[in-house]
């Protein structure tokens, strides 16, 4: 058994919402009034965006000893697919309006109260505490479990690999949804594991991102993305003194990651990992390009694949990166698996994605594409050629929405008579980016 937050202070901050600090004793107070209004039975679909409510949240699914449902996405098509895996299943929610047809429960919490240790929930360190849905496009989303035990390893690790939350990066502002893994590891946990605080908000824009580290004390500690880093160093916005950079998502270029460096004035922490298995490896993004295995967990040949193996994970998992690793303890990526992509840190696969644009009604034929570009500071996005008399752009579009995240609806919509596929209905795709070339001028 472990407790709900290491090291309980009553006193001690946890979350800072607009410049106002909300401490451990008001969370508690929170969790155990929440937990009052949920039924005590079945699943908890936490889609809370203030991290301060994603904790109350998640903590009055602790104390009740129910599962946190995280998805991927907060798509209906998606919320769909994982209601009727998971019949029993109560929707936690702060925004106006529930997003699904399901029952539901309103997280808005400003603090005022306060509870003590005594009242702190006990979580069995292997109870299968969150289920964190994989994106699903290959079929139905898969739920990757999640331990108290794994969490907790992933804290320690973090901090000894990062620095001493409490003397290098006391306070966290992320531009990381809660609910995903890395947001979930480097944005949620520490602040009950390693004794760090929260900014509550999700800051996008540099404008944004500023406002927030101004409403932390130092040293701040900012979790990201690459995507987001690039807009960050590109904006002429001055930003309070940042004390260490997190990225995950994608492997940072050695030249974006000394800009970045050098522009904000810190040195970038990069985390390797995925759904799955939570983050696997780490390195200091300057310093070179291999990775390091986290010290709780193995790496292993699997036929022509890598595998991650640990105490804590169920079973392997397979990685979707190929890599090269002389000691099964430092690696170097050497390209992603051809099918699969990687956009703002969800991943999918591009015939997944087909067979999600085939499903569209309406749509005879078509193909997804993910284009390549030379600009480093360009953001990818989907391009969709495709087959689909009377249907317009906008249609096939809005089916996208109602079935995948967003990062993932084709930015560009490609509208032909017939893809030029050969006599084995196989489509070489020199010939699909020829047709989407000649589209370009003849749009132009």
């Amino acid at each position: 058994m472990s407790k709900f937050i290491s090291a309980f202070d009553e006193n001690r901050v946890i979350a800072w919402r607009s410049g106002i600090a909300l401490t451990q004793g008001e969370l508690l107070a929170d969790v155990l009034r929440t937990a009052e209004q949920l039924p005590p039975a079945g699943f908890a679909l936490n889609l809370c965006e203030d991290r301060y409510n994603f904790l109350v949240g998640f903590g009055a699914a602790v104390a009740l000893g129910r599962v946190s449902l995280l998805p991927h996405t907060g798509a209906p098509g998606a919320l769909a697919q994982i209601g009727a895996q998971y019949p029993e299943t109560h929707l936690l929610y702060d925004g106006p309006e529930p997003p699904a047809a399901m029952p539901a429960t309103p997280v808005r919490c400003s603090g005022g109260g306060r509870a003590t240790r005594d009242s702190l929930p006990n979580v069995p360190l292997d109870w299968p505490l969150i289920h964190a849905f994989t994106s699903g496009t290959t079929g139905m989303p898969q739920a990757a479990t999640k331990t108290w035990r794994a969490l907790l390893g992933g804290a320690g690790q973090l901090e000894r690999r990062a620095g001493d939350p409490r003397m290098g990066w006391q306070s966290i502002v992320s531009t990381v949804p809660s609910g995903h893994s890395y947001g979930l590891e480097a944005g949620i946990v520490p602040t009950l594991l390693n004794g760090c605080a929260i900014d509550c908000g999700r800051p996008l824009f540099p404008a944004d991102v500023k406002a927030a580290l101004e409403g932390v004390p130092a040293p701040r500690c900012l979790v990201t993305t690459p995507l987001h880093l690039k807009a960050l160093i590109a904006s002429p916005v001055a930003y309070p003194p940042i004390s260490l950079l997190m990225s995950a998502t994608a492997p940072l270029s050695i030249d974006l990651a000394k800009h970045a460096e050098s522009r904000l004035s810190a040195r970038i922490f990069e985390i390797y990992g995925c759904t799955e298995s939570g983050y696997v490896a780490t390195r200091w993004a300057t310093e070179g390009g291999d990775w390091t295995m986290r010290d709780d967990m193995r790496l292993h040949s699997l036929g022509e694949r890598y595998a991650i193996a640990a105490d804590f994970l169920s079973g392997d998992v397979v990685l979707a990166d190929e890599i090269a690793t002389a000691d099964n303890r430092t690696f170097r990526l050497v390209g992603r698996s051809s099918d699969m992509i990687n956009i703002a840190g969800k991943r999918a696969s591009l015939s997944g994605m087909t067979r999600t644009l085939m499903d569209i009604e309406g749509v005879k034929d078509g193909v997804i594409l993910m284009p390549d570009s030379a600009n480093e500071s360009e953001v990818l996005r989907l391009l969709a050629v495709v087959v689909a008399p009377g249907v317009s752009q906008d249609e096939i579009r809005k089916a996208f929405q109602q079935r995948v995240d967003p990062v993932f609806v084709p930015r560009r919509i490609v509208l032909v008579d017939a893809l030029p596929r050969n006599e084995t209905g196989k489509l070489p795709l020199d010939r699909v980016w020829a047709l989407v070339s000649q589209a370009s001028e003849t749009r132009g």
